[in-house]
């Protein structure tokens, strides 16, 4: 992940790409939606969130724009900016997810400016680019040590103590850079879902996201092995995309998962995301995040890679999500790993194996807590398929995300972990108790 560069100040890095509405964005006023965006994000020029006030509905999108002063700005269409750059403008996503509502597009500065005067805009925040959670690259241990309390041993290293059937019938969207769906690791339970660069691309061009995909589902290196993964490509091959193309793949998880639920009836057990991915905090990738866990989804999300507090970033700064640190095979914190209380839990993330972009038999060794969100997320598919269903009279209600959370910490290893502060938590990721209570229903 990509956090060090440096916007000194908010109207530099405004006036460096719109000199000709920087007097909008320092001009404060109650008519006027606040613009916003962290001092360390690496702005993405022209590119908005637009984030509406509680109660708006994205039906009420169409006809805010057409009324606004008589034109539609969603036509904005190509122009050359001030740096001579072809822009193409207008509405690029628009987002139905719970509470949060709103659109994301590249506006012209007067355009920008009509927005800003909406009374049903909240604030606008600057895109910023994102960048993966990954540290470096090139069995499974990690597997062995989410399913044993004590550090590994010789005769534990590679000990993974399952059920077979875990994560069947649930449902993971990868949002990464693509999967390689033929993979053989997890091929016939991977699917394609979308890709919101609108590049056309279907297919994992970069290898994170398959590599991730195997940690939550591959038959070896796999947590959970019998749970099918949807590909949510939001980042391209190198390594990088922005908020409004990541809030756009957390716009369509949503979606499926609330498909999904109606399709399903008392036999849905829930969907869950992965996102080893991170940028400098952000309101809206926060808000986001926020309101899909609200409505029922299981999110887990990489720390981050800069040896910092993960409060600092985006989306592991979302308290409804499950935030997950890495450690290493000696049980101590990855040295690159983030900290600080914003982190939930920690899973193994350096020198981890799993399938990688090439034929469908590659495979790569990497670290970072890219490999560390997966092994969470393939936790928390495995424990809803095990769960009973609502036609069980052993069903004692829906797992909601607050209560899998909750879960996670309590049946965690606790106080194994070295090199880790007083305030951040030093719990590590144990699925033991999963079988207990399997065999408990």
């Amino acid at each position: 992940m990509r956090l060090n560069t440096v916007i000194l100040v908010l109207s530099v890095a405004i006036s460096s790409f719109a000199d000709a509405a920087a007097s909008q964005f320092i001009f404060h006023s109650e008519k006027l939606a606040p613009v916003v965006s962290s001092s360390e994000a690496e702005v993405i020029p022209h590119s908005y969130m637009v984030v509406f006030k509680n109660g708006i509905r994205a039906n009420d999108h169409s006809s805010w724009f057409r009324d606004l002063h008589g034109r539609d700005i969603t036509r904005n269409g190509v122009w050359i900016d001030e740096l001579h750059n072809k822009v193409d403008g207008g509405v690029k996503h628009v987002y139905d997810i719970g509470s949060f509502q709103g659109i994301a597009g590249r506006f012209r500065p007067e355009a920008l400016d009509e927005i800003r005067r909406s009374p049903i805009v909240d604030y606008i925040e600057l895109d910023q680019a994102v960048y993966l959670a990954e540290t470096q690259k090139n069995a499974p241990w990690g597997l062995a040590r989410i399913s044993h309390r004590k550090t590994l041993t010789y005769k534990t290293m590679s000990k993974y103590e399952h059920n077979p059937n875990g994560g069947e019938g649930i449902t993971v969207f990868v949002i990464d850079t693509g999967i390689n769906i033929h993979h053989e690791e997890i091929q016939g339970r991977a699917s394609w879902g979308v890709n919101t660069l609108g590049n056309g691309v279907e297919s994992d061009d970069h290898g994170h996201g398959t590599y991730c995909a195997s940690i939550v589902a591959g038959k070896t290196y796999g947590v959970a092995k019998k749970a099918n993964v949807v590909a949510v490509k939001v980042v391209g091959a190198n390594g990088g995309g922005s908020v409004s193309q990541v809030i756009a793949g957390v716009d369509f998880a949503i979606k499926e998962h609330l498909s999904l639920k109606a399709k399903e009836g008392n036999k849905y057990r829930g969907s869950v995301v992965n996102m080893s991915l991170g940028i400098e905090r952000s309101r809206s990738a926060n808000s986001a995040v926020t309101s899909a866990v609200a409505e029922g989804l299981h999110i887990a999300v990489a720390a981050g890679n800069e040896n910092q507090d993960a409060c600092n970033v985006s989306p592991a700064s979302a308290e409804a999500v499950i935030t997950v640190g890495a450690s290493n095979v000696r049980d101590e914190r990855a040295f690159f790993s983030n900290h600080g209380p914003c982190v939930d839990i920690f899973a193994p993330g350096v020198d981890v194996k799993s399938a990688w972009k090439g034929d469908n038999t590659t495979l790569s060794t990497a670290s970072g807590t890219s490999a560390a969100s997966p092994h969470v997320a393939g936790y928390v598919a495995y424990y809803l398929s095990l769960a009973p269903v609502k036609e069980s009279a052993f069903h004692s209600g829906a797992i909601s995300p607050k209560e899998m959370k909750q879960f996670i910490k309590e049946t965690s290893t606790r106080d194994s972990l070295r090199d880790i502060d007083s305030r951040t938590p030093n719990l590590l990721l144990y699925n033991g108790d999963i079988a207990e209570s399997y065999h408990a229903w």
